[in-house]
């Protein structure tokens, strides 16, 4: 990886200068790197990169307030765009390396029924490893995750509002993993309540009304268990499925990765 290996191109790079191979598997910056590596660097390659991208993934939607036309981007991208501002600092290997795994496999470039296939899985592993006398998976409840307030999804109508078969525990409380817990029963649970409507929804389609209404958390669920969870010990199936399941984003050059999942 070339952030590791100390070079970057601190954003020196243009449009033609990006390339792809392998049947568009592989992305390439033919730009040589001749700058050394930094925080300030590695957000400047990110952020050039930005720049360049986004425009072609923007479309057009109409405002449903003011009925005006606007441009969007897909689910998770400005979550990716924010995501990529965090990059640690070069001497934190450990915890760049872990960043870089999850970077590799962001929610912006895994198809939904990845995606919801990780929550379901993360959820499984958290629930395998919960003490006996715990209701909560300890690891998720601290007090960085206490601070997130994703509670107001239960006011978004149904099916949001109407995720859970019983009412007497109050499942809607600060923490991640009662966010996790959240989005696993709304991907399992949420196409029992369209039936009445003749519309029964998908893994595909509940896991984008989850990035419509809740990217602003669920990347950094996910960033938070790479971080801190071992994803190379009880976690290693579920993340190396999550990571198998697509075709990787790279960005090499003269045939060294910058990005890679694996």
């Amino acid at each position: 990886m070339l952030h590791k290996k100390g070079l970057c191109w601190n954003g020196k790079w243009k449009a033609e200068h990006m390339k792809v191979r392998n049947d568009i598997k592989d992305f390439v910056i033919t730009e040589v790197p001749n700058d050394t590596t930094s925080k300030e660097g590695m957000q400047a390659d990110f952020r050039n990169f930005f720049e360049i991208i986004f425009p072609y993934y923007e479309h057009e939607e109409i405002d449903s307030a003011s009925g005006e036309k606007k441009k969007v981007l897909p689910c998770y991208f400005l979550q990716f765009q924010h995501n990529c501002m965090e990059v640690p600092e070069v001497h934190e290997r450990e915890k760049l390396e872990k960043f870089q795994r999850f970077l590799g496999c962001h929610p912006a470039f895994m198809s939904p029924a990845a995606l919801s296939t990780l929550i379901c899985h993360l959820y499984r592993d958290c629930d395998s490893l919960r003490k006996p006398q715990d209701t909560v998976y300890e690891p998720l409840q601290v007090s960085e995750t206490l601070l997130i307030e994703w509670r107001g999804v239960r006011h978004f109508g149904i099916p949001f509002s109407n995720v859970y078969w019983h009412f007497f525990v109050d499942v809607y409380e600060l923490g991640y993993w009662f966010l996790l817990k959240y989005l696993r029963n709304f991907i399992e649970h949420a196409h029992r309540y369209t039936k009445d409507q003749g519309t029964v929804l998908d893994i595909v389609t509940t896991a984008l009304m989850i990035g419509e209404y809740l990217s602003k958390f669920v990347p950094q669920l996910i960033l938070f268990i790479v971080r801190n969870c071992d994803i190379d010990g009880p976690f290693s199936t579920t993340w190396t499925m999550f990571e198998d399941s697509e075709f990787r984003f790279f960005m090499l050059s003269d045939g060294n990765v910058l990005c890679q999942c694996s």
